[in-house]
């Protein structure tokens, strides 16, 4: 299938807490280098580039920019959308969508986090690919669940009506639940249940439907989008697009669209994924030392385990009779906790 009116949106907001002091206001998670030489929005790119090499945008925030240009003029993307304020995944989507649509109405969009860790891209490329020809044929919003390996209760899961042993990865399913943030008892029987994924927080949708569907749940964000002027007048769009966010809630996809959305589609996915959206989820997927340590830069530990170790390029850290926690060393601030 060719991939010619195939677009993606890679969305670069956020606001740095989750990992501070690593992460900053104006240095949020992808672009930090933690499992990985290069940034996570770089490997995002890089990811983007093997299912269309061009017609790649991203989509991020006036105070992340700065740090952040460099790495898209590096790797040859230009189109650059600044949303003025933050307001969670719904307006960033439903921009990107709009955006989209007018350079092809039949355009089929990815909208896909830029801050996750996704391993296997054999497995990914065939998710995508598989949720591309669904969204093609399907008036549907298709997202990619991944098949939950532990019980994680900062994740959101998603349901289908499916016998767990018929459960396959060359087909969608249609979505009958979100489960937003379960605690872990709960997490745990979602995950006996054969029928629950995380939610991966990947879209793809022909953009004629998308625009649609928020013309449907969320009319004030679907009214604000079609008064914005041709982005190639990029003063009247800027000052427009201002202002249309100033009036905007803040909403995520899931709650303002999908969750409301009577035809969700699911591709259920085996590659390795991972929000890394705390300290120790990045020590579960680190390397370790014989002691079970993941250190980051330079530590002498005597008596040191299962402890997570972050030092700045400065600064040697050392420890002496601990275990299980967590070190984080900045030129600025030190973080140590359980």
């Amino acid at each position: 299938m060719g991939k010619n009116n195939v677009f993606i949106a890679i969305l670069a907001g956020g606001k740095g807490k989750r990992l501070w002091p690593k992460s900053r206001g104006y240095l949020p998670k992808q672009n930090l280098k933690v499992l990985s030489k290069k940034t996570f929005i770089e490997d995002a790119v890089e990811r983007a580039k093997k299912i269309v090499p061009r017609n790649i945008f991203i989509v991020t925030g006036k105070i992340t920019l700065a740090y952040a240009k460099k790495q898209f003029k590096k790797r040859g993307i230009k189109r650059v959308v600044v949303e003025p304020l933050g307001r969670n995944t719904a307006p960033a989507v439903g921009l990107a969508a709009l955006l989209a649509f007018k350079e092809d109405k039949d355009s089929i969009l990815i909208a896909m986090p830029s801050d996750a860790l996704i391993g296997n891209k054999k497995n990914f490329l065939s998710a995508i690919n598989m949720a591309i020809e669904t969204a093609a044929g399907e008036e549907a919003i298709v997202t990619l669940g991944i098949r939950p390996t532990f019980a994680k209760s900062s994740y959101g899961y998603i349901g289908i009506n499916e016998r767990p042993s018929q459960i396959s990865a060359k087909k969608a399913y249609k979505v009958t639940k979100f489960i937003e943030k379960p605690d872990v008892e709960r997490a745990t029987r979602l995950i006996a249940d054969g029928r629950y994924f995380w939610n991966s927080g990947i879209f793809i949708f022909r953009t004629s439907v998308m625009l649609k569907m928020l013309k449907k749940y969320t009319p004030a964000l679907y009214k604000g989008l079609i008064t914005l002027p041709d982005i190639k007048k990029k003063g009247a769009f800027d000052a427009r697009l201002k202002k249309v966010y100033k009036k905007l809630k803040s909403e995520s996809l899931d709650y303002a669209v999908l969750e409301k959305s009577e035809n969700v589609q699911m591709v259920p996915s085996d590659f390795q994924w991972s929000d890394l959206g705390s300290f120790d989820s990045i020590a579960a997927l680190a390397k370790k030392d014989k002691n079970g340590n993941a250190v980051f830069g330079k530590h002498v530990g005597v008596d040191t385990k299962e402890s997570l170790i972050f030092s700045d390029e400065e600064r040697l850290v050392g420890t002496i009779g601990v275990d299980n926690i967590i070190v984080v060393v900045t030129p600025d601030a030190v973080l140590v906790c359980d």
